[in-house]
C-alpha cells in the first residue's frame, strides 16, 4: 500500500452576496495528500522514480469505493492525473456500475506541462466504456496563470479540449479590486486582460481563495466559481461521505436522524443541491 491520504474540497457557485449561505457545491475535486508534508509533485516524481506511478494512481481511485454512493450527492468530481501516468477509472468501473454509481468525472491535467499520449487515449476509452448513467468525463485545465498571464495563452486555451479552466492559486492570492497600489492593479488588469479573451462558454474556477477580499476581486472580473479554505478547507472524504455509525438501532428509534452527506455539508454553510439552470 502506498503512503498517502484522499482529500476533497468543493469547488462553490458562491452566493451573492458572497458572504450569505448557502454557496452550492457544483464539484468536488479530490486530492491527493503526501505524507510528512512532502509536496505532491515531488511525491509524483519519486513515484515515478521507483516505478510505481501506476499503482499509485489505481489506489486513489479504489480508494473511493467505500464512499461512492454518497458522493453521487455531488454533481461532478474532478479526480487529478499526473500528466505522465494515466487514469485507473477502466478497472473500477465495473464496481461502480454494480452499485448504480455515476460521478460524472471531470479529469484534472495541468495547462503548463507536456501530456503523454497514453494519457489522453485512456481518457478517450473511458469515454467509451459502459457506465452506469451520468455523462460522459471531461477534462479540466489546471494551473492556469502559474507561468503567468500571456493574453496570447487564452488562445491557445480556447483552442484546447478543456471543459473548464482552474485558475492557480499564486493568480488571486494577496488581489483586491480596490485601486491605488500599483503592484495589485497591474495583476488586477492583466487578470481581466486574459479573461477577456477566453471563450465565454469556457466556465472559470478561482482557487486558493483565503479572504474575501480575494473572492471580490475575482468576481469584479467575471469568475462566478471558487475554491478555498475561505469556504471549506481540504478534508479526508469520509468526514463528508463516510458511513455514520449507527450509536442506536433505528428499527427501535425510528426517530432518530442519521447525517449523510448534505448535513455534514449544510454545517459549513454549503449546500449539494444546485438550483436548477445554475
Amino acid at each position: 500500500m502506498i503512503d498517502f491520504d484522499v482529500l476533497w474540497q468543493p469547488i462553490l457557485m458562491v452566493n451573492d452576496p458572497a458572504h450569505l449561505p448557502p454557496h452550492f457545491v457544483a464539484a468536488g475535486q479530490l486530492r491527493i495528500q503526501p505524507p510528512n508534508g512532502q509536496g505532491v509533485e515531488d511525491w509524483w516524481r519519486e513515484r515515478i522514480r521507483v516505478g510505481e506511478a501506476d499503482h499509485a494512481q489505481g489506489q486513489l481511485e479504489a480508494r473511493l469505493l467505500p464512499y461512492v454512493r454518497e458522493m453521487q450527492r455531488v454533481r461532478q468530481w474532478h479526480i487529478p492525473l499526473h500528466p505522465q501516468i494515466a487514469p485507473a477509472t477502466r478497472d473500477w468501473l465495473p464496481f461502480w456500475n454494480e452499485d448504480s454509481v455515476a460521478l460524472n468525472l471531470v479529469y484534472e491535467l495541468p495547462v503548463d506541462q507536456p501530456i503523454d499520449d497514453v494519457v489522453w487515449a485512456e481518457i478517450e476509452l473511458v469515454r467509451r466504456a459502459p457506465r452506469y448513467g451520468g455523462v460522459e468525463p471531461m477534462v479540466a485545465g489546471t494551473h492556469v496563470g502559474r507561468q503567468g498571464l500571456d493574453p496570447n495563452a487564452a488562445h491557445v486555451l480556447n483552442d484546447a479540449p478543456w471543459r473548464v479552466l482552474l485558475l492557480d492559486p499564486r493568480v488571486s492570492q494577496g488581489l483586491s479590486n480596490v485601486s491605488g497600489d500599483a503592484e495589485n492593479d497591474r495583476r488586477f488588469d492583466a487578470l481581466g486582460n486574459f479573461l477577456r479573451r477566453l471563450r465565454p462558454d469556457l466556465p472559470v474556477v478561482a482557487t486558493g481563495i483565503r479572504t474575501m477580499a480575494e473572492w471580490q476581486a475575482v468576481r469584479a472580473l467575471g469568475v462566478l466559481y471558487g475554491q478555498g479554505d475561505l469556504w471549506a478547507p481540504a478534508e479526508p472524504l469520509a468526514a463528508s461521505f463516510g458511513d455514520t455509525e449507527l450509536t442506536n438501532d433505528p428499527d427501535w428509534f425510528p426517530d432518530k436522524v442519521y447525517p449523510n452527506a448534505d448535513d455534514r455539508v449544510a454545517t459549513r454553510g454549503l449546500s449539494l443541491a444546485v438550483p436548477r439552470g445554475r
